[in-house]
């Protein structure tokens, strides 16, 4: 007859799959609410990239400096911050978004600028 080894009194493997869980549940929870957080970054970036493309472009031929602001601003994530600028024979324009955050941890803000040639006969 074998006899099962005994750990420190215990003869059995109950209750380890439930330390386990509540070892690894927390550490799936940080790494889902990380991803999260790193998803919305990437689509700040990709509207303040969207947003400053699109008021470039409606800048260069001739549309109103507020109607311009106004566009990028609907496109831009909520709060951006919105600079225009002429540049020689380019206009340039800058949106930049809050950062977000994860827990105490700062994520960089997003920024973009685009710029496009002036058409001929549009005055800055």
């Amino acid at each position: 007859m074998v006899r099962p080894v005994r750990w420190a009194g215990r003869t059995s493997d109950r209750g380890m799959a439930t330390a386990e869980l509540a070892v690894a549940l927390p550490a799936l929870v940080m790494v889902v609410s990380l991803l999260a957080v790193v998803i919305g970054v990437a689509s700040d970036a990709s509207r303040t990239s969207e947003a400053a493309r699109a008021a470039a472009r409606a800048a260069s031929v001739g549309t109103d400096r507020e109607v311009v602001v106004d566009q990028a601003q609907q496109l831009a994530p909520r709060a951006a911050v919105v600079r225009m600028w002429v540049d020689g024979p380019w206009v340039r324009v800058e949106v930049t978004a809050p950062g977000r955050q994860w827990g105490p941890v700062p994520m960089p803000a997003p920024r973009s600028t685009a710029a496009a040639l002036l058409e001929p006969g549009v005055v800055p």
